[in-house]
């Protein structure tokens, strides 16, 4: 009987230290998903700031710009040979896309898109494996 009672007690440990494990882990993956939502903001930000601004509207390859992102676009592929993604790059503090596509964390996010409605300059940003949004 007493074997019995010490090994309830073992087994009711063990499953209360694991279930402490998976409070925490829920926990870091909340955290992980509100960092996530804050770079789609940013990201999202940047993007509208770059295309009022007066120095990108200005420039000659503006239009060409807005019509190649009115398509589904991965934030991975920004560099800064375009003027518009360099502002962005700048404002994000990233030297390519690569770099803001790399500090996501939240489980099952694997890249930034974004789209910009050809005409309207409206911004649209969201995460695939996740529900995280961000624009109109």
């Amino acid at each position: 009987m007493r074997k019995l009672l010490l090994f309830t007690m073992l087994l009711s440990l063990v499953a209360v230290i694991g279930g402490c494990g998976n409070k925490e882990s829920a926990t870091k993956e909340v955290e992980n998903y509100r960092s996530d939502e804050e770079l789609c903001d940013s990201v999202c930000l940047a993007l509208t700031f770059a295309l009022s601004d007066p120095e990108t509207i200005d420039w000659s390859g503006y239009s060409t710009t807005i019509k190649a992102w009115s398509q589904q676009t991965e934030i991975s592929s920004l560099d800064k040979n375009n003027k518009i993604a360099e502002y962005v790059l700048e404002q994000l503090e990233a030297e390519d896309g690569l770099e803001i596509k790399n500090r996501l964390k939240s489980e099952g996010a694997e890249d930034i898109y974004f789209q910009v409605t050809d005409g309207f300059n409206t911004v649209s940003v969201w995460i695939p494996g996740t529900d995280i949004y961000s624009g109109e």
